[in-house]
């Protein structure tokens, strides 16, 4: 076969037909390939430039070193020419270039500031300050991703479970009003420009550092031109024109409520009212009348707010003002505070949630807005006197609204608010306003309230009784008084909790009650609250607890034993008697020696009653007399204290008797001494009570099948482990706490189970890691306990060691001692989960102050930019 004849087996290839030289060809990809990327950019190049020498126009020409000045200077290499880059990372490299020349050129002014430093304190043009670490933060948690503020919230040490009017929901570093105000989702430059003094001792410093010249600007185009608005903004914020406020016609107004509203729309530019002042508007020369410069930064601040907030002026301002009057502030000091932004913060948590309205959110801190502009009716006419409406207008005539009779004006209210005419509904809140209310009448602050009280439970998905009981369940009375009248507290503090901590929690309490496909009704029946739904065989266990505590009284020291004693009574000015004194003694006895053993130490019995007069007794008004005669009270009782005791043995055979009948301490000989102990506590908080049903029910834990007739959702096991170690579900709690049948106590139940389901761990398993985490002698090495806790964590929960340790670290034994602890540690696992962070930038980013722009936000900032796809 001749030599140039490709083979058979090669076939007809180009290679093997053609004899080329390898020294004369390269790879496309090289630099020296005619047709590589490098080439066809260098062409591009020679051939823009030929364009702008040659090419002619009607306008000037703006060159290529002008559009990308650093063009010129990049070196075309391999990387160069195979590297992808970002868009935006070369538009910032081309903006930025420029901006550090200038810095360069006045190190005078800047100093050694970075651009993102400068661009975060310079606040002209009005798109600045400008904070590049806080922008990244809000971009990257955005979506399904809990955003800043709502991480504080997600894995809050304390959850809103406690059945107590505080506010320890939100705070994991910081306290809560901190998670509010990052909601605002506003930088600390931003919040730090809303919030400073007005004053300003230079003038003409203040409008060069926030207008961009030395002097006030008060022609309306040279203004507009300096802030960016236009002719319909502009009057949009000064409420003129056709932006002007119009009062319902169908608002009674006395005289001074028609003075304080004469400023409505435009409240916070116009600052505090006086006689010797008009309002600011635009002239028919086309200027601005009756500015000053505190004015002129309340404009530039409103302007500001107006565009970070995407709200129109009008009801942006509303909200402004409902907030002032809910903190009851003097209008003589309307300033953006810590509750400003506190309210901004959680109106904009809801808005994403719920899609509240700025209207709906301003009647709730204080009353529906009568007011309208252009085409739209007021809030009041929009629910009460809707265009359809074919009745005759509800006229609000400021008379007296009786709620005892069939008004017509009720039925109106029902209609309007989509209520019935029920005891759940209407009824509901009649009784809560004669409770709570001063005497109703037909005016917008009666209304407002009704509209609030109905409104509210609809946004999170809740009837007027729900959201009532529910409020009960987290906070008592208190609660319910926030949703007839709510309150702001003092600015700048964290206590009292208030109506935005109220909605925080309400939140939260819905969220879990949705996640774990519960209702309020039937969290009540698991409650035992609902006496009406109560299963034949409860409320057989509850008479028979009940019976015991109806035996007591004939173990208590007779009454004519105590009227011997010569007791001191309560002086005038002081608080009654709480507790008759042979209960009050009965408590104290039970408290000191709660097991009732034959031979008591006498000290005991001596520090338990001591402990209950100094609770429950006030003999005088005077605090040196008050402890005078209480000194006086437990040196005469203290003669009849083995006596009362030995009195009250007889009810421990009692106690024996009714354990072994009727709970399954029984069936765990460990169990009993716990669940005597227990019960005589219990009986003992019970005894002299106005609603002893409420604290008996907690001995039902002990029952038999009590897993099954209370539905919770643990085995019996674990029920009993969690009876005989309250400390283990949570570790506020000591190993001799009394389990209570609670709102908490469920939750961490729920969890229980929700843990085992989700990370396929049973209860075997959980109990015998809290049976680990908490050793009865303490007397170990807790490093090596520490270890061996955070590695079978890491194993249950699939997440690296390290990881935990850097949580469990904030947690006071440092490691997982109980249910709750576990609940918190599980949250932040789904948090990291959800946001992609470490552990340790989840808690930096819980650690951000909303008016301290640290170098914590930029290392937050890089790390939720990492994490974005």
């Amino acid at each position: 076969m001749p030599k140039d004849t490709p083979s058979p087996a090669s076939g007809p290839t180009w290679s093997a037909l053609f004899k080329d030289d390898p020294n004369a060809f390269c790879a496309p990809s090289s630099l020296a390939a005619f047709d590589s990327p490098a080439a066809y950019l260098q062409a591009l190049y020679r051939f823009a430039l030929e364009v702008e020498t040659t090419g002619k126009g009607t306008q000037g020409k703006i060159t290529l070193d002008q559009r990308l000045p650093t063009f010129k200077n990049l070196v075309v290499d391999t990387q160069s020419t195979s590297r992808q880059l970002p868009l935006l990372a070369l538009v910032n490299e081309a903006l930025t270039a420029p901006v550090e020349a200038y810095l360069n050129n006045n190190r005078e002014l800047y100093g050694n500031r970075s651009v993102d430093q400068v661009l975060a304190e310079l606040r002209y043009p009005f798109d600045l300050p400008f904070d590049l670490a806080h922008r990244r933060c809000v971009l990257g948690l955005t979506g399904t991703k809990p955003g800043l503020g709502e991480l504080n919230y997600r894995i809050s040490l304390k959850l809103p479970h406690g059945q107590q009017p505080e506010n320890k929901y939100g705070t994991v570093q910081q306290e809560a009003y901190e998670a509010q105000r990052l909601l605002t989702l506003l930088s600390p430059a931003q919040q730090n420009l809303l919030t400073e003094r007005f004053h300003q001792p230079d003038t003409n410093s203040f409008y060069k550092k926030h207008y961009g010249q030395y002097e006030p600007i008060t022609g309306q185009q040279q203004f507009m031109l300096h802030t960016g608005l236009n002719t319909r903004q502009l009057q949009e914020l000064l409420a003129s024109a056709s932006y002007r406020p119009r009062l319902s016609a169908n608002v009674m107004q006395t005289a001074d409520q028609i003075a304080r509203d004469q400023t409505v729309g435009a409240r916070y530019c116009n600052g505090p009212r006086s006689a010797s002042q008009a309002a600011l508007r635009l002239g028919s020369d086309y200027l601005l009348h009756n500015t000053t410069p505190e004015r002129h930064d309340r404009l530039q601040r409103m302007i500001r707010l107006q565009r970070w907030l995407d709200l129109p002026f009008a009801e942006l301002d509303t909200l402004l003002h409902s907030v002032l009057c809910c903190e009851n502030s003097s209008p003589d000091h309307f300033a953006i505070n810590d509750n400003s932004l506190r309210a901004l913060g959680v109106f904009r948590y809801l808005k994403r949630r719920y899609g509240i309205k700025p209207g709906t959110f301003s009647a709730w801190l204080y009353r529906m807005p009568i007011h309208s502009s252009g085409q739209d009716l007021s809030l009041f006419d929009q629910i009460f006197n809707p265009p359809h409406w074919l009745n005759l207008p509800l006229i609000l005539d400021n008379q007296p609204l009786d709620l005892e009779t069939s008004d017509a004006t009720l039925y109106r209210v029902c209609a309007a608010l989509g209520l019935e005419d029920t005891p759940q509904s209407l009824g509901l809140l009649k009784s809560r306003m004669q409770q709570l209310w001063p005497p109703p009448r037909r005016d917008i602050e009666t209304f407002s309230s009704l509209y609030r009280q109905a409104t509210l439970p609809a946004l999170f998905g809740l009837s007027v009784v729900d959201c009532d009981q529910l409020c009960q369940l987290l906070g008592g009375k208190t609660w319910r008084q926030q949703l007839v009248k709510p309150t702001l507290r003092q600015s700048g503090s964290n206590a009292p909790a208030d109506f935005l901590d109220v909605l925080m929690q309400l939140d939260w309490a819905v969220t879990w009650l949705k996640n774990s496909g519960k209702s309020v009704q039937h969290l009540r029946q698991q409650l035992l609250l609902e006496t009406a739904s109560l299963t034949p065989s409860i409320q057989q266990r509850l008479s028979r607890i009940e019976a015991v505590l109806q035996q007591m009284p004939q173990y208590l020291l007779a009454q004519a034993t105590i009227d011997e004693l010569d007791l001191p009574q309560p002086e005038p000015g002081s608080k009654p008697l709480v507790y008759a004194w042979n209960i009050l003694i009965a408590k104290g006895l039970l408290r000191a020696h709660s097991l009732l053993p034959a031979q008591p130490k006498p000290a005991a019995l001596e520090r338990g009653v001591g402990y209950m007069v100094d609770r429950y007794v006030t003999l005088s008004p005077d605090d040196g007399r008050n402890q005078a005669l209480k000194a006086k009270v437990k040196h005469k009782l203290s003669s009849q204290l083995t006596a009362a005791y030995t009195q009250l043995q007889p009810f421990r055979v009692e106690v024996e008797q009714f354990l072994k009948d009727t709970s399954l301490a029984s069936e765990a000989p460990d169990l009993l001494t716990q669940a005597f102990r227990q019960a005589t506590r219990i009986y003992a908080n019970a005894l002299g009570s106005e609603k002893p049903a409420e604290i008996l029910k907690h001995l039902l834990l002990f029952s038999p099948n009590a897993e099954t007739e209370l539905q919770l959702p643990l085995s019996r096991e674990a029920l009993q482990a969690f009876l005989l170690n309250p400390h283990w579900l949570d570790s506020e709690q000591t190993a001799s706490s009394t389990l209570r049948l609670t709102l908490g106590t469920l939750y961490l139940f729920e969890q229980f189970s929700h843990l085992s389901q989700t990370y396929g761990v049973s209860h075997a398993t959980l109990l015998n890691y809290l049976n680990l985490a908490n050793p009865q002698n303490q007397d170990g090495e807790p490093a090596s306990l520490t270890l061996q806790t955070g590695d079978q964590l890491a194993r249950m929960l699939g997440w690296s060691a390290s990881e935990i340790e850097v949580l469990t670290k904030r947690l006071p034994g440092a490691r997982v001692r109980s249910m709750a602890e576990l609940d918190w540690l599980m949250r932040c696992h789904e948090s990291a989960k959800l946001t992609g962070l470490s552990a340790t930038m989840l808690l930096m980013a819980t650690g951000l102050t909303a008016t301290f722009s640290s170098a914590d936000w930029q290392q937050v900032g890089s790390a939720v930019l990492a994490t974005s796809p």
